[in-house]
């Protein structure tokens, strides 16, 4: 595929996902809010403490899907459709496995731990048990899925992810709904809508897939080089996802244990506000990241290079434009959509989307060096400087600070590891660390603080209102855009922009 075929591919992918997100973001937006109405703050925080002890396990399925979509991409982008197939059904024999190992693992020690560790309600606990065996039901559809949803990422088919997830969103806004009718526990009842949800998507993603690709015919395959090829990428996958999942799930039962559900209940606030924001920018990098991958599998490390630039500060951008005035109106935001606001989430979200600034620049970083496939060096670097967020975060827990400091010390802990990434990828693939920090830092740091004046000009000097909120959102929006125009695209993007603003305005003006 030619560079101009590639980059119009991009742009119709992530113009898809993200009228994707628009739609899943106003679902949830309106889902949480019906939710934690309906559920009440302490079951709100219940369901998301025992979620996250089951999704403790997602290490497994996240390093796996990171293997599964590199060298999915890889023989694509060399035309090997043998290897293709025989990856193929090597993953799917290891999903099959995690799958069983989680089960086992979590009806035991984590069905022990809900039942001994955490401070539920007596009078809750049975409920709690039964959305513990609803969650684990989900989290194995889940992983049954990831091997055919990236698959479909790697062809690059994301129409079809698109619909698929729309048409999730769509089953979980009507679960959502049918709590307020049902005369049933409420939380029993939404473990069970969203466990039979999570079976009927696995379905579909199966039977696309199976209808659409040639090399989605799984039979028993046993290649040793190959299997030890995948183990080991994923093996050190595994470990830098571990930080990952200690920071999100594994401190969100810190907190359970040293405060309570209703502090998860405001983390669980600030955590889907952060998902629902920082998806824009993880969308353009699911984007984008295939190509990084297949031009580096052919030993185009320029344009791979290129694409990495290119992506870092789109990357930024797209998540600034939301996290600007969101930040600024964090309050009167929470106001509007809940109503009722959970003590503390306010603060927890504001933390949140700073940790989540440093990781959008992140993303093309990690494509390019799980392109390289040389996991070894970067993951033991980063990944144990990510593993640190547990043991400072339990040590100042113990010392007494308060819940935000488990916060603070993942912010700092975020922006060592982008320093580290930049480091390690230098040495990895030969990117050259002086020109990321010109071609693709500098200009979204400038264009960020730039259009980061006036916004506050109007949230420090006017009263908080509607009117206040529209002048920030307002200011923000324009300033961005102009600085992203200058600082952000490069010569050709600009050409592009401007064609089409004069084709528009021919249009229109024929129309007439």
């Amino acid at each position: 595929m030619d560079a101009i075929k590639s980059r119009k591919l991009i742009a119709k992918n992530t113009v898809m996902l993200y009228f994707r997100q628009i739609f899943l973001l106003a679902v949830n937006l309106y889902s949480i809010r019906v939710i934690l109405t309906t559920l009440g703050t302490v079951d709100y925080g219940i369901y998301n403490v025992i979620a996250g002890i089951v999704t403790t396990f997602n290490f497994l399925s996240v390093a796996m899907s990171s293997a599964t979509q590199r060298f999915y991409s890889f023989f694509l982008g060399k035309d090997d459709f043998d290897g293709l197939q025989k990856v193929f059904c090597i993953t799917v024999e290891i999903y099959i496995f995690i799958i069983l190992i989680v089960v086992a693992a979590s009806e035991t020690a984590g069905l022990w731990f809900v039942q001994n560790k955490l401070l539920i309600p007596l009078e809750r606990m049975d409920a709690a048990k039964s959305v513990f065996h609803l969650v684990v039901i989900s989290f194995a559809s889940n992983l049954f899925s990831t091997p055919f949803l990236a698959l479909i990422i790697s062809h690059e088919n994301m129409n079809v992810y698109a619909f698929i997830s729309i048409s999730e969103g769509v089953l979980k806004l009507a679960s959502v709904l049918l709590l307020r009718v049902i005369s049933f526990d409420s939380l029993v009842m939404y473990g069970f809508l969203l466990a039979a949800i999570s079976v009927i998507i696995a379905f579909a993603y199966y039977s696309w897939c199976r209808k659409s690709y040639t090399e989605c015919r799984f039979s028993l395959q046993w290649d040793k080089v190959q299997l030890q090829e995948i183990l080991s990428f994923s093996g050190w996958c595994l470990f830098g996802t571990c930080a990952g999942i200690a920071k999100n799930q594994i401190t969100n039962i810190l907190l359970n244990m040293f405060f309570g559900p209703v502090v998860n209940a405001a983390r669980g606030i600030a955590y889907n506000v952060n998902s629902a924001v920082s998806s824009f920018s993880a969308n353009f990098n699911m984007a984008v990241r295939p190509q990084i991958i297949k031009t580096y599998s052919v030993n185009e490390k320029n344009t791979s290079f290129d694409l990495v630039f290119q992506s870092t500060k789109l990357s930024y951008f797209l998540l600034w434009i939301f996290m600007c005035p969101l930040f600024l109106e964090m309050h009167y935001v929470l106001k509007l959509w809940l109503t009722n606001v959970p003590d503390m989430s306010v603060t927890f979200t504001r933390l949140i989307l700073i940790e989540v600034l440093f990781d959008s620049v992140s993303y093309p970083l990690q494509s390019l060096s799980q392109a390289s496939g040389k996991m070894k060096l970067y993951q033991s670097v980063v990944g144990g400087v990510l593993l640190l967020n547990l043991p400072l975060a339990y040590l100042a827990l113990k010392k007494g600070f308060d819940a935000y400091c488990v916060q603070y010390i993942a912010i700092v802990i975020a922006f060592v590891a982008l320093l580290l990434r930049i480091i390690i990828n230098s040495v990895l693939t030969d990117l050259q660390v002086s020109l990321f920090i010109r071609k693709a830092l500098f200009p979204s740091i400038l264009a960020s603080f730039l259009s980061a004046i006036l916004p506050c000009v109007f949230h420090f000097s006017m009263a908080e209102s509607f009117l206040r909120l529209s002048a920030v959102v307002a200011s923000s929006t324009v300033l961005i855009g102009l600085f992203g125009y200058f600082l952000i695209l490069n010569r050709m993007e600009k050409e592009k922009v401007k064609m089409f603003i004069v084709s528009r305005i021919r249009q229109a003006g024929v129309s007439r």
